[in-house]
């Protein structure tokens, strides 16, 4: 923090995390020898595609390579986790509510049956007096 300024929360993380595309991809080690890229399947994402949803997180050389900094996309999942939390207990608490009200529902239908029940019964009986 000492070194930061202008410090301000991260809003809209998880708008822009469901715009990110992951991929698996393999390198075209052969076409660039010079760029030393890892052997096998990789996975990430496409720094030109990320440049559009977070541009903090990709740079680019004086060659017009693209770099893609992964740890900058940290932050924004952490948030966008948080988000999404949020709306998960808003859900909790609107489920427990619509529960509490079918369960009162359930108990005054019960109650309304068992009067129309014990209403029936007396009809008859009134009727079998008569």
């Amino acid at each position: 923090m000492r070194f930061k300024k202008d410090i301000l929360p991260l809003t809209g993380a998880l708008s822009k995390v469901l715009r990110l595309r992951g991929v698996s991809f393999d390198w075209r080690r052969e076409e660039f020898p010079g760029l030393n890229f890892g052997p096998g399947r990789q996975v990430g994402f496409i720094a030109q595609e990320m440049a559009d949803v977070l541009p903090e997180a990709v740079s680019a050389d004086n060659k017009g390579y693209y770099r893609m900094a992964y740890a900058e996309v940290t932050p924004v999942l952490v948030e966008a986790l948080k988000e999404q939390q949020q709306t998960i207990e808003k859900l909790k608490q609107a489920n427990n509510n619509l529960r509490a009200s079918n369960a009162a529902t359930e108990t005054r239908l019960a109650m309304l049956e068992t009067t129309v029940k014990r209403m029936a019964h007396n009809n008859r009986r009134q009727r079998k007096r008569k």
